[in-house]
């Protein structure tokens, strides 16, 4: 690897390198001083490609350390799934705290179909480092997992142990109940709050907002009532 890789050349690459930590590592680094050469680091196309490899890594250890977790019997959860994302949290976790410098706050808003909004902020002041939300993100996942949910495309849905959505009767999938969702993010045991503080990050405040979608149902509500009282109609049964 002399010569620049596009992405999907790295991509192939990684199908490789994936094998062993070790092989993983070497492609990191060799990546980087091909970059390096090329003088396009800094560049960011080639900045983000350095990203994912860096998490590509991390992920290809994250596996390794599954691996010799379950044939030894040391599994810190039930499940692999579960077990891999224990990892993941704990790695995570050494990421936020070495990024943050003061207490983590953290907003989070769940409409009437468990669609999910969250923000996080230290020292009062919002995070915006990418990196950092990642693993905040991370953690959050991790939690979920922990109680059998998932996040899927912003929205929360009951899974089993091993992270697979379950299906009702009708082979929908079962969106997670959003009070019990709610209930438990604020729960005095099994809380976010308590969640993150069990991995050594300090924490000011867990606070639930109004998701946006609700405030508009309440807005076309009343816009429905007020119509049907200047037509004389009979208002709808909400």
């Amino acid at each position: 690897m002399d010569t620049v890789p596009n992405s999907s050349q790295i991509l192939k690459i990684m199908e490789v390198a994936g094998a062993t930590p070790e092989t993983a590592d070497y492609f990191v680094e060799r990546l980087k001083q091909v970059f390096a050469k090329a003088k396009v680091s800094d560049q960011p196309e080639f900045k983000n490609m350095l990203e994912r490899a860096e998490e590509f890594r991390v992920n290809v250890k994250l596996h390794r350390e599954f691996n010799a977790q379950y044939w030894s019997g040391a599994m810190a959860s039930e499940t692999k799934f579960k077990n891999l994302h224990w990892n993941i949290a704990t790695t995570a976790s050494d990421e936020v705290k070495q990024a943050i410098s003061g207490a983590l706050v953290v907003d989070v808003a769940i409409s009437d179909r468990s669609e999910i909004l969250r923000g996080f902020a230290d020292n009062d002041q919002p995070i915006e480092n990418e990196k950092v939300i990642s693993s905040l993100d991370k953690l959050f996942n991790a939690w979920l997992v922990e109680h059998d949910m998932v996040s899927q495309d912003s929205t929360l849905y009951d899974a089993n142990g091993d992270g697979e959505i379950r299906f009702d009767e009708r082979g929908k999938p079962v969106v997670a109940d959003p009070e019990h969702v709610k209930a438990l993010i604020t729960d005095a045991e099994k809380g976010l709050e308590q969640y993150l503080e069990s991995k050594k990050i300090p924490v000011q405040a867990v606070m639930l907002h109004e998701h946006p979608s609700s405030k508009v149902s309440d807005k076309k509500a009343k816009e429905v009532e007020q119509r049907s009282e200047e037509t004389g109609s009979e208002k709808p049964s909400m």
